[in-house]
C-alpha cells in the first residue's frame, strides 16, 4: 500500500478504498489458488483411503480363499478314508477355520476403521473447499464488476475530454 493511497483514503473519508484494484485481485487469487490445494490434499488423502481399503479387502479375500482351499483339501483328505479319518477331517476344518477367522476379523475391521476415521475429515476438507472456493468466485467477480465500471467511467471521461479538446 503506498502511502500516497492511504493519505487519499483518509482525507476522503474512506470514499477512496486503501487497497488498490491490483491488491484486491492478488488477494482473490491467492484465496482461489489455496482452495484449490486443500482440493488436491483432499483428492489425494481420498486415494490414499481407497488404495488402503482395497488393500485390506484384497488381504481378507485371499484370507477366505485360502481357508476355503484348506478346507476342502480336507474335507478330500478325510473322504478317501471314509470313517476312520471323519474326526480327523472335522478337525482339520475347524484349525482351519480358527486360523483364518482372527485375520478376516482383523482385516474388516481395521478397513472398517480407516474408512470411519477418514469419512468426517475428506468430508470436512471437501466442504471447506467448496466454500473458499464460492468465496473466492465472489470476490473475483466484484472485482471484475468494479473494474469494468472503473474502465467504463474512465473512457466515458476520455471520451468526453476528447470532445472538448476537438471542439
Amino acid at each position: 500500500m503506498g502511502l500516497i493511497r492511504k493519505t487519499l483514503s483518509i482525507s476522503t473519508l474512506g470514499i477512496v478504498s486503501w487497497r488498490s484494484k491490483k491488491e484486491l485481485l492478488r488477494e482473490a487469487e491467492a484465496a482461489l489458488a489455496e482452495t484449490q490445494a486443500d482440493l488436491e490434499r483432499t483428492s489425494k488423502i481420498e486415494s490414499l483411503l481407497r488404495e488402503k481399503l482395497d488393500d485390506a479387502e484384497r488381504r481378507a479375500s485371499s484370507a477366505e480363499l485360502t481357508s476355503l482351499r484348506d478346507a476342502r483339501r480336507a474335507r478330500r483328505r478325510g473322504a478317501r478314508d471314509e470313517r476312520s479319518k471323519f474326526p480327523r477331517r472335522k478337525r482339520l476344518t475347524a484349525a482351519a477355520r480358527s486360523s483364518i477367522a482372527p485375520v478376516l476379523t482383523q482385516t474388516r475391521s481395521a478397513a472398517e476403521r480407516l474408512v470411519t476415521d477418514a469419512e468426517p475429515m475428506v468430508d470436512d476438507a471437501v466442504s471447506k473447499a467448496r466454500e473458499s472456493s464460492k468465496r473466492a468466485r465472489k470476490k473475483l467477480e466484484k472485482r471484475a464488476e468494479k473494474a469494468e465500471k472503473s474502465v467504463r467511467r474512465q473512457a466515458k471521461q476520455a471520451r468526453a475530454r476528447v470532445d472538448e479538446l476537438t471542439s
